[in-house]
């Protein structure tokens, strides 16, 4: 008798729990926008308690991209996801404000999220929102001359320093697709076997598709580069240019 009391006291707290939790609604699938390079292209809606927008916008490695959101509601926000992210957005609206510039890091289709944030969707607030994202002109191509290391798509591969988040400096391993001008993407392999991208311009680091964005700081000829995540890597300038 003991036994089915308790058993029936645990049906009856699961069932209390679930009832407590929060409903999601269905997630809407993503709309796929392809933005001409050098167009600009306008996305509008409303959103209401905890619906969600998503879109797909393709990029190319090297395209610079800007994304700016206009809304009725001040908790009305939008996040960035590089393609296949799985631990954490590049840019959060909510910490970093309403317009997000960058170079893609990485080709693929980047998912744009509109949302409201708990506070005012918990309250089923609404919110009228306009997202303004315009592309830049498509990468410039590696020269020729450039040779490829042999069964790899890189110009150049290197072991570099870094050191994971809350671990010891070490060595990973990194290549680079160079393009014109200083400009190119250098992948890097983590300890552990994560993926890193980082996107340069004019010589210059200026984003990753790891979470929350990058920090640059200059040791001489050598960009050394704070992720989002912690981890930080050291990347030779002469890895990225060829000289």
């Amino acid at each position: 008798m003991a036994r089915r009391a308790l058993l029936g006291a645990a049906v009856l707290a699961w069932a209390g729990l679930a009832l407590a939790a929060p409903v999601q609604p269905d997630l809407p699938p993503a709309r796929k926008v392809a933005v001409a390079a050098g167009a600009t292209q306008a996305l509008s809606g409303t959103l209401k308690g905890y619906q969600l927008a998503d879109y797909l916008i393709p990029l190319e490695a090297g395209q610079s991209v800007v994304m700016q959101l206009r809304t009725s509601n001040p908790s009305g926000y939008f996040n960035v996801d590089a393609p296949g992210a799985t631990d954490g957005a590049m840019f959060i609206g909510s910490t970093s404000g309403n317009r997000f510039e960058t170079v893609a890091p990485v080709s693929g289709d980047y998912l744009v999220r509109v949302y409201l944030m708990r506070n005012a969707a918990r309250r089923n607030e609404v919110a009228r929102y306009s997202l303004s994202v315009r592309a830049g002109a498509h990468p410039g191509k590696a020269a020729a001359s450039d040779a490829r290391v042999a069964g790899t798509p890189f110009h150049a591969t290197a072991s570099i320093r870094c050191m994971p988040a809350g671990g010891q400096p070490t060595t990973c391993e990194a290549g680079v697709i160079r393009r014109e001008a200083g400009a190119g993407t250098v992948r890097i392999t983590l300890p552990g076997g994560a993926v890193r991208h980082v996107a340069f311009a004019d010589g210059k680091a200026v984003s990753s598709d790891g979470p929350a964005g990058l920090e640059v700081e200059r040791a001489g000829d050598t960009s050394v580069i704070t992720l989002g995540s912690g981890d930080r890597i050291e990347i030779p300038d002469a890895l990225v240019t060829g000289g």
